[in-house]
């Protein structure tokens, strides 16, 4: 006879893990809510794209003057284009009248 007794065979099963539990629980309780969100970001997404930059263009293609204190010249102006924003640059000379 051996000494050592024979464990049986391993069972299938499963570990959940608790925090995945909790929040499959709360995102199957705001799923609708997600839903209304979406419908409203895509409805906003239409309306800027084909009614509000259109107007804005618009009105900028017509330009608008910069606001200038006497005595001021600006030259050598720089416009550069990045991922989120523009940069616009230039130097300030006084001149005297």
């Amino acid at each position: 006879m051996s000494a050592h007794t024979e464990l049986p065979p391993p069972q299938g099963g499963h570990v959940e893990v608790l925090w995945w539990a909790k929040w499959h629980v709360w995102s199957r309780c705001i799923s609708p809510v997600l839903h209304q969100v979406e419908l409203l970001e895509a409805l906003l997404n239409y309306y800027i794209l084909n009614t509000l930059y259109p107007k804005v263009n618009e009105k900028l293609a017509e330009g608008f003057p910069l606001p200038l204190l006497k005595d001021i010249r600006l030259y050598d102006p720089v416009l550069e284009i990045h991922k989120d924003f523009l940069f616009l640059g230039t130097n300030l000379q006084y001149v005297r009248a």
